[in-house]
């Protein structure tokens, strides 16, 4: 097959726009593959973070129910003291100071352990609400970037598109 010089450049006319095009093209699609695997590893993230709150609001849960067990325990073995100590009055006056005296040491030690454990409680949600804000704030940046990068593509899709609608326009 001879072509004339006239014909080499209207082929060349005709093809070389898009074979420009065609690295930007390559390169977009590249880049949306690597921002679909960029969010699939922030939703795995966001999944572990979520289950780390699930988590710690098991174990928040766990400490409030030990801590109410460990009041009603406390409220019944003051009872049980109560009735002991009733008891013990008919026996002697100084038997009953020292009943009196191990049930109040007693008492102390458990109130001062729901207060640990209250405060400890404290400190869990707190951290808990410090850890949520943070990493909340983290993803909504990371969404936010990959989100301009996004945008950035749409419009380097929108260019090859035209371009390649200016080539058909031209070739049709």
């Amino acid at each position: 097959m001879n072509l004339n010089p006239r014909e080499l450049q209207k082929f060349y006319d005709l093809w070389a726009p898009m074979l420009q095009a065609l690295p930007a093209v390559i390169e977009a699609a590249d880049r949306e593959e690597e921002l679909k695997r960029g969010v699939a590893t922030l939703e795995r993230q966001l999944q572990t973070v979520q289950q780390q709150i699930a988590d710690e609001e098991a174990r928040i849960e766990q400490v409030r129910k030990t801590v109410s067990e460990n009041i009603q325990k406390l409220k019944e073995s003051q009872a049980e003291a109560e009735r002991g100590l009733n008891q013990y009055v008919a026996d002697a006056k100084a038997h009953i100071e020292k009943v009196d005296a191990e049930v109040e040491e007693k008492v102390a030690a458990i109130n001062e352990r729901a207060k640990a454990a209250t405060n400890d409680l404290r400190v869990v949600e707190r951290d808990l609400a410090a850890a949520k804000a943070k990493a909340d704030a983290e993803l909504k940046q990371q969404k936010a970037g990959i989100e301009a990068e996004i945008a950035e593509l749409e419009s380097k899709r929108v260019s090859v598109e035209e371009a390649l609608a200016s080539l058909k326009a031209k070739i049709g």
